[in-house]
């Protein structure tokens, strides 16, 4: 009976939506990006000129994309209020024409 307790607990707190998470996007040298995509149930919002975001009623896995920059799947703890992600560049693959 307790594991099934346990079991059940686990699957209502990983639904558990995040009421309100601040955030920010850095490239690899720290530099804020800007418009960058974060998605959360549905709802997609932009970062500002500094690379912050605000989501309220966030779930608890967030997707971020960019121009340039590899996507990004992110799993947020209930209790964190605050984030920073790091996004890495994506190497654009040239072509040579024999």
């Amino acid at each position: 009976m307790n594991l099934f307790v346990l079991i059940l607990h686990i699957f209502l707190v990983q639904d558990t939506p995040i009421n309100h998470l601040n955030g920010q996007i850095l490239d690899k040298r720290g530099n804020p990006l800007p418009g960058v995509c974060i998605r959360s149930n549905q709802l997609n919002v932009y970062t500002d000129e500094k690379g912050h975001f605000q989501l309220k009623n966030a779930s608890r896995k967030i997707k971020i994309s960019a121009i340039g920059y590899l996507p990004k799947t992110q799993q947020i703890d209930s209790q964190q209020k605050q984030i920073t992600i790091i996004l890495e560049e994506q190497i654009p693959i040239s072509f040579q024409q024999p």
